[in-house]
């Protein structure tokens, strides 16, 4: 990955999409798929575990918070260390930690499992052996959780990169996009007032791959992962540069799904989800 390629991933960061929040106990307006996981991933063997031995030379963090952390462990290399993180859900101005871990000479998996342990509120999984996602405890069965409402068909086919993908989740996604709108427009009804969904940042200027991908039966967590993985597929394939010696792909995306918990959002759901690329 060239400095070009590098540079546009970390402006990428910088996008994000805001959106309407949910309020606790929308339990029957989606199925949580109930998978019973570890806290930490220690079993996992074979493939599954290749990202859990990329070498990390020098890795330190001082009262970080988990996604402080991560995003230090991510930069260390963003060819191949990826990522998907879902926060806690928190109040505005709660940043939660502090985690403070040194390490010279460790992987990825000894890092992960120690800032786990800095915070224990958090366990981690990894996805094919390229990807790892770190979550709250037991996030995946949580009824409440956004990432976990079931969407029927997923589809994208567009001049687009993974990180738009992400941010765009919501659009696609067409039970999650029924749900936000159906939310917002009750709220509306309520109070009389109104509020919208804003764009989200675009940054960059070196035109896309098409990005395809088409799934079923998924959670809107799956879709994320997807994505991400699907970003790492095209990263492996091609070449890494053109004739003209600008960079023909990007480093692979990582996801971050943060919900800020605010009883007094403009919409009366309980706050704002806001899925960014990571």
């Amino acid at each position: 990955m060239g400095l070009k390629g590098k540079a546009l991933w970390l402006g990428r960061l910088a996008g994000s999409v805001l959106l309407v929040g949910l309020m606790p106990g929308f339990a029957g307006l989606w199925s949580a798929q109930a998978r019973a996981r570890a806290s930490w991933s220690r079993s996992v063997a074979g493939t599954q575990a290749q990202i859990l031995r990329v070498p990390v030379r020098s890795f330190t963090v001082e009262n970080a918070n988990m996604a402080e952390a991560l995003l230090a462990l991510r930069s260390s290399d963003v060819d191949h260390i990826i990522i998907g993180f879902e926060r806690m859900p928190h109040l505005p101005g709660e940043k939660g930690g502090p985690i403070s871990v040194a390490l010279t000479g460790g992987t990825v998996g000894q890092i992960v499992q120690r800032l786990c342990e800095a915070d224990p509120r958090y366990e981690y999984e990894v996805l094919e052996g390229a990807m790892v996602v770190v979550r709250p405890q037991n996030a995946t069965t949580d009824p409440s959780d956004l990432l976990n409402l079931e969407i029927q068909t997923y589809t994208i086919d567009a001049k687009v990169g993974a990180g738009e993908a992400i941010e765009h989740v919501w659009e696609d996604a067409p039970e999650l996009r029924s749900l936000l709108r159906r939310k917002l427009e009750e709220r509306a009804k309520r109070t009389g007032e109104s509020s919208g969904f804003p764009g989200s940042i675009m940054s960059g200027n070196m035109p896309p791959p098409r990005f395809t991908l088409h799934l079923h039966n998924v959670t809107v967590r799956q879709i994320l992962d997807a994505i991400s993985l699907k970003s790492v597929d095209m990263f492996r394939q091609g070449p890494d540069y053109g004739p003209n010696g600008m960079p023909l792909k990007m480093a692979p995306t990582g996801w971050e799904y943060d919900f800020t918990v605010d009883p007094n959002a403009p919409n009366g759901l309980g706050g704002y989800p806001k899925w960014t690329p990571f």
